[in-house]
């Protein structure tokens, strides 16, 4: 005999089950309408003009902002990469495109620092307190990079709101961070407006538009990073021109390289 608890029990999981199948559908449905109003029409050259706009002080950011290989969590240059993806985040002369790429470059900086402060508890070289994680030794010492300015519950949340941005950057951007910057200007608000693109709608709505990406994009945008990154590692100066040329003429329009 089915009790009264049962039947309620019953009735409670097909509501549950018809309200997780309203909450998909409206997550899906916004989901494709902030894909359309990401990516434009003519995603090629709007990839290609952000680029050629961007590289440069991209470039020069990285140099500043990047974490040498065998370097301890004490290493001053932690602390000067923060600031120095900081100070383009912050920076009001700033342009909006350099500023994804910064944001990307923070998680990056997150990425490294905890790979290292991990290595150093696992080492026994640094000793860490039950529960502290290795992401909030890595928060503290981002924490340290600040002016100290505001109060410390302010800041708190700040850099945790920058962190999170950062996310859902680096989610956009995939595997290689020029791809930011194929997106429209909505994006800035898209990526700002957590209510409406929480962390879930953000991994859909990315996965959405990777699959949908032009592969000459992809393949323009992996092949920036490995130069960008080759001239930092090296410390090498890097014929800008002759990428620009490379992108606009074989990746962007299809067209082979007269190299």
């Amino acid at each position: 005999m089915t009790t009264r608890r049962q039947l309620k029990s019953k009735g409670t999981s097909r509501f549950s089950k018809r309200d997780r199948g309203k909450k998909h559908e409206k997550r899906q449905a916004r989901v494709d309408a902030l894909s359309k109003a990401l990516v434009g029409e003519d995603t090629c050259n709007t990839f290609a003009d952000n680029c050629e706009a961007t590289w440069p002080a991209w470039l020069s950011l990285l140099r500043e902002a990047t974490i040498p290989n065998g370097i301890s969590s004490s290493d001053p240059q932690i602390i000067v990469a923060f600031k120095a993806v900081d100070k383009v985040i912050l920076g009001k002369n700033e342009s909006y495109l350099l500023r994804r790429l910064a944001y990307i470059q923070l998680m990056r900086i997150f990425s490294s620092v905890e790979a290292i402060i991990r290595s150093e508890r696992e080492n026994g070289s640094e000793k860490r307190l039950p529960g502290h994680r290795d992401s909030s030794a890595a928060m503290r010492l981002y924490a340290s990079a600040q002016d100290g300015s505001s109060s410390p519950s302010k800041s708190t949340c700040e850099l945790k709101e920058r962190k999170r941005t950062g996310r859902s950057w680096l989610e956009l951007a995939g595997e290689s961070p020029p791809i930011a910057l194929m997106y429209s200007k909505a994006a800035e608000l898209a990526v700002k407006d957590f209510k409406r693109a929480d962390r879930q709608t953000m991994s859909l709505l990315a996965a959405l538009i990777h699959n949908a990406c032009p592969r000459r994009i992809v393949e323009a945008a992996a092949y920036l990073t490995s130069s960008i990154e080759w001239a930092v590692v090296t410390n090498q100066a890097l014929h800008l021109p002759e990428v620009a040329k490379e992108i606009r003429n074989y990746y962007v329009t299809g067209l082979p390289s007269s190299s």
